[in-house]
């Protein structure tokens, strides 16, 4: 029989972001019970969530819309791939957890922890957590109350946007979702206002802010290799439209892969492009996975908050304030 294994997750280098991805390299079959997903977190996975459901895996999210927090667009990703998504409607409780479960040959893992499925929750917040390897009792355990809440959540809906409401708000109105004590309403709702995206990171909120006031149309920003971007839209959801020499049409550059930066700097002090073959460090472009991660730095190179340092390594470190 295998040997349970228990190690605690949060301490870097080894965030809570290695034990997800581990876990769903090694299952054939995951159940994740998380409050809050979000497009940045979901980015940092989808590699591994692509090749589990590839390989003929299954993973379920259960997640909940409560206060906002969960992004529609993270959820619709979740399901292109081939994940089932229900959503948690309690009526008297808030939906809380973050338990990852997962199974396959070899045996069952359990992460439960503090960590939610966002970029913040997985590499950027001080977080804690326990991961169990083998205890089948234990994993079992766990795997059956997150069945229990599956049974009585609902199937989330493709197309769902979050209206503007208060972030005080628990419960929201969401179209096409019952409420917490309601039948499943027949009408599709309206779309929302593109520009209220609430977030679990309050510092990142400040520095997008900050690179809309900064990311002006014309505006150019020089990479440390000497590479010319130049702005052509600053989009509060989508993100920047930056044109290149190579690609003078220009190509957006998301607005999770700066929150993926800004949660790495912050989580190091120093973030490394590109780190060394077989490092452990974490860095931009392999391990956030930040697609133009040097357009990325340039900007964020740009705000006083940080400093772009082109040798002998290309890095973004936080300045002290």
């Amino acid at each position: 029989p295998m040997h349970p294994t228990i190690s605690y997750v949060g301490r870097p280098p080894r965030f809570p972001l290695h034990s997800v991805r581990d876990l769903l390299t090694r299952s054939d079959e995951a159940l994740l019970a998380v409050a809050y997903v979000r497009k940045g977190g979901v980015g940092l996975v989808e590699k591994e969530v692509s090749h589990l459901c590839k390989r003929g895996g299954s993973l379920r999210v259960l997640t909940c819309f409560d206060f906002g927090l969960t992004e529609p667009a993270a959820l619709e990703t979740l399901m292109d791939h081939g994940a089932r998504v229900r959503i948690a409607r309690l009526a008297d409780r808030a939906y809380h957890p973050k338990v990852y479960l997962g199974r396959g040959r070899s045996g069952p893992r359990t992460l439960v922890g503090s960590a939610n499925l966002t970029a913040a929750g997985l590499v950027r917040n001080v977080e804690g957590g326990v991961e169990v390897s083998g205890a089948a009792g234990f994993h079992d355990d766990a795997w059956m109350h997150v069945e229990e809440i599956w049974g009585e959540a609902v199937d989330c809906p493709r197309g769902l946007r979050i209206p503007p409401q208060p972030r005080c708000t628990r419960h929201l109105e969401l179209p096409g979702l019952p409420g917490p004590s309601e039948p499943p309403p027949g009408a599709p709702g309206a779309l929302h206002d593109p520009r209220c995206v609430p977030s679990d990171d309050e510092e990142f909120e400040e520095v997008w802010a900050e690179i809309l006031a900064v990311a002006t149309p014309g505006r150019v920003f020089k990479t440390a290799t000497g590479q010319l971007n130049r702005v052509v839209e600053a989009h509060p959801v989508e993100g920047l439209l930056l044109t290149t020499k190579a690609s003078p049409d220009g190509k957006w550059v998301p607005r999770d892969m700066f929150e993926r930066v800004v949660s790495g700097v912050a989580a190091v002090g120093a973030l490394p492009l590109n780190a060394p073959s077989g490092s452990e460090l974490l860095d931009a472009t392999a391990g956030l996975r930040v697609h133009r991660s040097s357009a990325v730095f340039a900007v964020l190179g740009a705000l006083e908050r940080y400093r772009l340092k082109r040798r002998p390594r290309v890095m973004l470190e936080l300045v002290a304030r």
